[in-house]
């Protein structure tokens, strides 16, 4: 018995010995396993999420035309962004339902960095293009619309990605915000906002981008929208070809239809791009340096009348603050601006629309057009006309816009009252035309 309680004791001692010799090791597995779970401690302690304002302590940042975003829960892991009415709109108590403790927002820095194949994009920096899309209960068409967008061609571009949900409640309105949270963007940073209050279309328009400098792109989509494979390609390529021009507003992914001096349906056709007096809000991407000034407008006052077009008869009938697309069309007026438009062939567009039930839409009406593909790109698109056509509120040729280096005249001699067309006109059908007043009315 006293043998073993002998041996007993010396393999406790022994034991004893071993521990010490492993703590005193600098190397030791145990010491190894203790370093990597400080680091991860510190990791997890030193991990914070994207601050749209960096440094303030408020968690409150504002654009200059007054819309505050809100950092609603700075101790979780992804931050939310809730975004404010804006200025003038009027004061609501908050839907019930709205569920502030859902995680909708990321900005994914890391998918900017991400390596491979596909298209993904791997540069970092500045992007070269903001897309933002609005969104509220329409979910299923902001999932097809985000597809779209996913098929298309960036050529290695940095693209941000940017999806805006109008504040709201119910079932429908929080898919939208977990379609937007779960989608995965492989091109860029992706962040996604909510609004704490329902501020409208219109709101949803004028508050949805702030460029920082004149060299800033951003397209704006409404979620019933389908882009073409190639609407990025013709878009880069109209700012890299047209953007320097003071003359030039905007660009437009829509098919022109409307001639808002005749106030009725017409379209161009034309193999190049041509500049038109009226915006196309179906795929809109301002030129940052109007935009910047447009949104210094006093919309909550001032009268966009423009005499002579149909589009300041459908203003008046609405209630101030819904149509927002009058405003910039006062815009363009006053300062001689154009829009830039295509035709493509066969009857196809760079961005659809399905027209679906909303702010636009009684009800819903399908697809205008279908996209236009890459094996349908026009040769003489790659290389895009330098002396560009533009054209009056009636469809009348009205000039041509040179590039600054040319030392011309940015705007030619403007052609008769009389003039006609100075290429061939497609009639819409019956359909397309019944739309009109109903679309732009609400736009």
């Amino acid at each position: 018995m006293a043998m073993k309680r002998g041996e007993a004791m010396a393999l406790q001692q022994q034991q004893q010995q071993q521990q010490q010799q492993q703590r005193s090791a600098p190397f030791s597995p145990m010491r190894v396993l203790q370093a990597v779970m400080a680091l991860c401690a510190v990791a997890l302690v030193l991990h914070r999420p994207w601050s749209p304002a960096e440094g303030d302590k408020s968690g409150k940042v504002s654009n200059a035309v007054g819309f505050a975003a809100l950092r609603a829960d700075s101790s979780s892991e992804d931050e939310i962004i809730v975004t404010g009415a804006g200025a003038g709109a009027a004061a609501t108590e908050r839907d019930e339902g709205l569920d502030l403790d859902v995680d909708v927002v990321e900005d994914d820095e890391d998918a900017s960095r991400s390596a491979g194949s596909g298209g993904v994009t791997t540069k970092t920096g500045r992007p070269d293009m903001t897309v933002i899309v609005l969104g509220y209960k329409r979910y299923a068409s902001l999932q097809r619309l985000l597809k779209s967008l996913d098929a298309a061609e960036y050529f290695g571009d940095l693209i941000r990605l940017e999806v805006h949900i109008d504040g709201g409640s119910g079932p429908d309105w929080d898919k939208s915000i977990q379609v937007a949270k779960e989608f995965e963007w492989k091109y860029g940073p992706k962040e996604v906002r909510v609004a704490e209050k329902n501020g409208g279309l219109a709101n949803a328009w004028l508050t949805a981008w702030m460029p920082e400098t004149d060299q800033d792109r951003a397209l704006i989509l409404e979620d019933d929208l389908f882009v073409s494979t190639v609407f990025y390609k013709w878009l880069k390529l109209m700012y890299d070809t047209y953007d320097d021009r003071p003359e030039v507003a905007a660009y437009t992914l829509q098919r022109q239809h409307l001639v808002p001096g005749k106030g009725r349906s017409h379209t161009l056709i034309s193999e190049d791009p041509f500049g038109y007096k009226l915006l196309g809000s179906w795929g809109f991407a301002p030129s940052a340096k109007h935009w910047r000034e447009f949104l210094k407008l006093d919309f909550e006052h001032m009268n966009p009348s423009v005499p002579g077009l149909i589009t300041t008869v459908w203003f008046n009938r609405q209630r101030r603050g819904k149509m927002w697309t009058q405003f910039w069309i006062w815009y363009c007026n006053k300062h001689n601006l154009y829009n830039i438009c295509a035709t493509p062939p066969n009857r196809k567009a760079l961005g659809t629309n399905y027209r679906e039930r909303g702010v636009h839409y009684g009800k819903s009406r399908g697809a205008d057009y279908q996209p236009l593909t890459a094996e349908e790109w026009p040769a003489n698109w790659d290389a895009p006309p330098r002396a560009l056509p533009l054209y009056s509120w009636s469809l009348k040729p009205e000039g041509t816009s040179y590039p600054p280096e040319a030392h011309r005249p940015a705007i030619a001699d403007a052609a008769p009252a009389a003039a006609g067309p100075a290429a061939p006109a497609e009639p819409l059908s019956a359909e397309q035309a019944e739309e009109i007043a109903e679309v732009l009315g609400s736009s």
